[in-house]
């Protein structure tokens, strides 16, 4: 009997999912939308960083400047990165359902790809200079409290920064399995 009831679901006929053109159109203006204010969003934030980091290289005398002058070089990494790998195109107006589905899925792709990677281009590039602050202020002050705090403060914001990220990927992920079997079904 179960092997029966089995064989009749696997035998069933699955109904086919559709989608219009203005639909996919919709998903992906606001998914550029989207992309592109966290975007906004990043350079402000990267914007008054450097700001800050700029000012500080103003109050520090000599050498002590190499720290943040590496700071600010990995910010500039770190934002000219996010601009070559996170922005998306603009969906063209007269493509049809299946390029759209394509377009669409490459924009997805392109985001996801870039998310995986952020630890090498969005972390790796600042590393340098946090490890030359934390130098500079250990050997200055001597290794305290202030320190392990600011370290692990520091630690804890890209650790979820970076499980943040890996949530949208499996995200994404999702969404592209998705497209991959609508572009199967329209063709």
């Amino acid at each position: 009997m179960p092997d029966d009831l089995r064989e009749l679901w696997q035998e069933q006929e699955t109904e086919k999912v559709t989608i219009t053109l203005d639909e996919i159109r919709r998903e992906a203006w606001k998914f550029e939308r989207r992309v592109h204010r966290q975007n906004v969003r990043g350079y402000l934030f990267g914007g008054l960083e450097l700001i800050f980091l700029m000012w500080m290289m103003g109050r520090i005398p000599g050498w002590r400047r190499t720290p943040v002058a590496l700071c600010v070089a990995g910010l500039m990494c770190v934002l000219w990165e996010c601009r070559r790998r996170m922005t998306t195109g603009t969906l063209p107006a007269d493509s049809g359902l299946q390029a759209s589905l394509q377009f669409y899925r490459r924009q997805l792709e392109r985001q996801r790809d870039g998310l995986r990677t952020i630890w090498a281009w969005g972390f790796l590039p600042v590393v340098p200079g946090l490890v030359a602050v934390y130098a500079v202020v250990g050997f200055g002050r001597g290794i305290d409290y202030l320190l392990i705090r600011g370290t692990a403060a520091i630690a804890t914001v890209l650790v979820g920064i970076w499980v943040w990220n890996l949530r949208q990927v499996r995200r994404l992920d999702e969404r592209i399995s998705e497209l991959k079997a609508l572009e199967g079904d329209s063709q």
